[in-house]
């Protein structure tokens, strides 16, 4: 399953002045939901090339949907129809961010399903189809947290060309994925991670909720490893919160910016 993402993900300001601007280089991907040719394309799930933050480096506020406007420069290819997943490269407008043009359209694929209830919890994965794809040797979470917690999820993950780029998670409840995020990986990290990501899960909207996440690695040539599920669950009290083992390092590498919505089973 590709990564995609309901909540969460957001758009970077570019500068903190006044005034209208216009960005170029960005791109998100997403499941189309509506689209009316030479005007407006709406995509759910979607996953930016980007942090969620504001100009004064706060986290954004999570969106169920974005909106793109198609202008006549926009290259759009042929048979794009809802439910399909497609990339979206595009400019931003506006301080803050009031406007996304799409410069090009693409599809990637028909949106993926899964069912989280069939997956092998904490499953050892091998390195990506492409040869130089980065390697994700070993992921952890304690299975239980108590709501409130800062969940960490562990990462062990290596890339002999040194250029991993992202952390893709995307949560799931059942057969509902409802939400996604990447983490940039910091520099010194590149070859070698050995860290954590971290949710704040006071973000959910329950306090007894179950789901897994789903974590790869990208590069920055696109390649991307096999994906790890962790199962989470996250409790309103009592929890049976196990140590990391002692392989993991406290290297933190950035927050997921997901929070969980209604209907996703639970």
């Amino acid at each position: 399953m590709k990564k995609v993402m309901v909540v969460g993900v957001a758009l970077l300001v570019a500068a903190a002045f006044a005034g209208s601007v216009m960005a170029a280089g960005w791109f998100a991907n997403g499941e189309v939901t509506s689209y009316v040719p030479g005007k407006s394309i709406k995509l759910k799930s979607v996953l930016h090339s980007t942090d969620a933050r504001d100009v004064n480096d706060q986290p954004l506020p999570p969106q169920p949907e974005w909106t793109f406007v198609i202008t006549p420069k926009t290259k759009v290819q042929e048979g794009v129809a809802p439910g399909m997943n497609v990339r979206i490269d595009y400019e931003r407008e506006g301080i803050p961010v009031k406007t996304l043009t799409a410069t090009a359209i693409t599809i990637t694929k028909k949106a993926a399903k899964r069912d989280a209830t069939k997956v092998v919890a904490q499953s050892a994965p091998k390195e990506g189809t492409s040869p130089n794809a980065p390697v994700l040797e070993k992921v952890w979470a304690s299975p239980e947290a108590n709501y409130g917690d800062i969940v960490k999820i562990y990462i062990k993950a290596t890339d002999k060309q040194g250029d991993m780029r992202f952390v893709l998670v995307s949560a799931g409840q059942k057969k509902n994925t409802i939400g996604a995020t990447m983490i940039r990986i910091k520099k010194p990290a590149r070859k070698d991670l050995n860290g954590y990501i971290w949710w704040d899960s006071s973000k959910a909207v329950s306090k007894d909720v179950s789901g897994v996440a789903e974590i790869s690695i990208e590069d920055w040539k696109g390649n991307e490893s096999k994906t790890v599920v962790v199962p989470l669950k996250l409790m309103s009290q009592g929890a049976k919160v196990e140590p990391k083992p002692a392989e993991f390092q406290e290297n933190e590498s950035g927050p997921i910016m997901i929070e969980t919505t209604r209907g996703g089973g639970q």
